[in-house]
């Protein structure tokens, strides 16, 4: 499969991850805390996955749309009074958080890849030319040493 057509695919399959997963907040009881907790660590994986395969953008992206499908979760929480609600709601910042440090050590990675690929090139290319002009010295000296006898 060709690494485009890859990276629709899994963006596709992370924004449907997404969607169930906010789906699973929306229908679980609020009073069945340990699948809440549950489904809020699993949203970290659309936005780390996406940090990783798309950067910055993928990242801050996915943890947008995680945390737009976090909403109805948060109105569960809301009559519980300030510190759980304001609990619940920091998890929004932690999405914004992983997703632009996952999506900046991912651009930077990116970029020195290409960076050394850029140098492994390079290196082809001068080791291509010395190669040959190698090759044309060692046939000089034949013709010389022919020349001597």
């Amino acid at each position: 499969m060709p690494r485009a057509g890859f990276k629709q695919l899994t963006a596709v399959f992370l924004l449907f991850s997404v969607a169930a997963i906010g789906l699973l907040h929306a229908c679980t009881p609020d009073h069945l805390v340990f699948y809440h907790d549950s489904y809020r660590r699993l949203s970290y994986f659309p936005i780390v996955i996406g940090a990783i395969l798309y950067g910055v953008k993928g990242g801050l992206g996915f943890a947008a749309v995680s945390s737009l499908a976090f909403v109805p979760h948060l109105y569960m929480f809301w009559a519980r009074g300030p510190e759980a609600y304001y609990s619940e709601l920091s998890e929004i910042v932690f999405y914004l958080a992983a997703g632009l440090v996952i999506g900046l050590i991912s651009s930077r990675e990116s970029r020195l890849q290409e960076k050394y690929k850029t140098l492994s090139e390079k290196l082809a290319a001068s080791y291509q030319r010395l190669h040959h002009q190698a090759s044309l010295l060692l046939a000089a000296e034949e013709q010389l040493e022919k020349r001597r006898k």
